[in-house]
Formats: C-alpha cells, structure tokens, sequence
C-alpha cells in the first residue's frame, strides 16, 4: 500500500526552486502568511530560511507555491493520502458487514 502511495508522489513531480519559471508568485510562507512576489525574491527567501519553494497549485493566476522542506511535504502528503485511503477502505467494510436479519415464521 506504501509503494502506491509512494509510487504516485514520484510521478506528480512537483516544481521545485529553480525549476519554476513563472515571474511572479504567491508565496506561502511557513508562518501562514501569504504574499505576491516575484520569483526570484521567493526563491531568495526560500533559501534564507534554508528552505525549498515547491509550486503547489500552478494553474491558479498567479501560481501558488509553499515555502517548506521539500522532503517533509511528501511525507506529509503521502501521510494523508495513507490516512485518507485507510479511512475509506474502513467505510466500505462497515457497509459489508452490516446486514439485517430476517425471521422466518
């Protein structure tokens, strides 16, 4: 199940730093905040805080990208699709076991 998950994070491939070639972004920092900025200053910052720019959202206007570890935010996304996946197959058994009873007379 790990391996799917896994499997699917490699083939999203997320722009990362020098791969965004947009001019201008919205940042989102680690603190939340966010902010319209060219991307080289997004880029400066990024680094500054020893940190990656990941594009997260690149067809809104202007493209969205995070301020993060690159690493940690597959970890995190890998954990909710686990998580999420996980949720869903435990909905489908509860429907399966539940069954009424009939009485025969």
């Amino acid at each position: 199940m790990n391996q799917e998950i896994r499997e699917k994070n490699r083939n999203r491939a997320y722009r990362t730093n020098d791969d965004i070639r947009i001019p201008e972004v919205r940042v989102i920092f680690p603190e939340g905040d966010q902010q319209v900025m060219k991307t080289s200053d997004a880029l400066r910052e990024a680094r500054k805080l020893g940190l990656d720019l990941i594009e997260i959202q690149p067809n809104a206007q202007p493209p969205v990208c995070k301020i993060a570890d690159y690493g940690k935010f597959l970890y995190e996304i890998e954990k909710k699709e686990k998580r999420s996946k996980e949720e869903n197959e435990n909905i489908c058994t509860q429907r399966n076991s539940v069954s009424p009873k009939y009485r025969q007379a």
